[in-house]
């Protein structure tokens, strides 16, 4: 392992944080790699919100990636994530060794660009001294083609749940069209209001469509009640995992159970594609009825925790902004005020 970490690559801003074909061809070689690490992700997220991405790239002996992009806000300063808005992103290395090589890279950028800090946001393994700065529930289900057997194992209260939707005629459509991503983007508007917080822009999604959805690396979950939409949920798909990253939902539907029915009808749809593993992503601790949700279909729990590093005060705390006095305001401020805060507001607090 070198003394002195390699000098990362730079990006010019607005530039593709690398070939796509080039890096998601290079990402195949490493078996933790995720969807966060794929360029589709880093394309949504540079053309959403203009981060310039940085990487650190190792060849030769050591075999190793870690994507970063830089946050410069007159906000809150400038500083580094990997990544932002992502639940899990961890350096990839073939070896312990190259893994603690891309750290120290990360943390020479850190300096180099004189970054307030460093959010690494791949769990804690990489720095077995660190204090979390904050840390979440994680629930994955194992998938299997026996789909009757993946519903023996839900909760009786979600399986019933799935009968009612079924009984009272709510439908599910799996779709990637511009359209439906705009239905389901209605929903996350009522959905963050109901939760105190502000949308994400709309940008975001139409971003998610363009390099997600229409190339089919991932999907759309729909429910109607009486043709109007009132449940979603949208999965992004890398190998033989899918990861559940958003829901929303119309809670003058909760009665008809249209959530649980866009999860189940999702569950026996990659199962039945050969996909292995259904990754719920991650929970807020505060947040128990999401845990409750996602643990009833049998998924398994463990804990994601973030780490932040600061060239000037090393390891550092940060808070979970799920809750807290600011969503009392956000569940009070007008839509169209929310969406506006949405649209300024998130690339400052990534």
């Amino acid at each position: 392992m070198p003394s002195v970490a390699p000098d990362p690559k730079r990006l010019p801003a607005n530039a593709p944080l690398v070939s796509d074909v080039a890096w998601d061809t290079r990402l195949q070689s490493f078996p933790d790699a995720t969807f966060f690490h794929t360029s589709a992700w880093l394309n949504v997220l540079q053309a959403t919100y203009g981060f310039e991405p940085h990487h650190v790239v190792l060849d030769g002996r050591q075999n190793g990636l870690l994507p970063i992009v830089e946050i410069d806000s007159w906000l809150t300063g400038r500083r580094g994530a990997s990544l932002p808005f992502t639940d899990e992103c961890t350096a990839l290395a073939d070896n312990p060794e190259t893994r603690e090589a891309l750290i120290q890279a990360g943390q020479q950028l850190c300096r180099k660009r004189e970054w307030r800090y460093w959010d690494y946001r791949g769990g804690r393994d990489a720095w077995p001294d660190a204090t979390p700065a904050v840390s979440y529930y994680q629930h994955t289900l194992r998938l299997t083609p026996d789909t009757d057997s993946l519903f023996r194992q839900c909760e009786s209260s979600t399986r019933t749940a799935v009968r009612k939707a079924e009984a009272a005629g709510v439908t599910i459509e799996f779709s990637n069209t511009p359209a439906t991503t705009t239905d389901f983007y209605k929903l996350v508007g009522i959905t963050r209001r109901r939760q105190g917080l502000p949308p994400q822009p709309a940008s975001f999604f139409d971003h998610i469509h363009q390099h997600v959805l229409a190339p089919k690396l991932g999907t759309l979950v729909l429910a109607q009640v009486n043709g109007k939409p009132a449940a979603g949920a949208l999965f992004f798909q890398f190998r033989n995992t899918v990861i559940y990253k958003f829901g929303a939902s119309d809670e003058s539907f909760q009665e008809v159970r249209p959530n649980n029915l866009v999860m189940w009808r999702a569950i026996e749809h990659f199962a039945r594609a050969g996909f292995e593993v259904l990754n719920f992503g991650r929970t807020s601790l505060a947040n128990t009825g999401l845990r409750r949700f996602k643990r009833a279909w049998g998924a398994q729990e463990s804990m994601l925790e973030y780490v932040r590093w600061s060239p000037r005060h090393g390891y550092q705390t940060d808070a979970d902004r799920a809750s807290g006095w600011h969503t009392r305001i956000f569940r009070a401020l007008p839509s169209s005020l929310s969406r506006l805060i949405g649209a300024v507001a998130y690339k400052h607090i990534a």
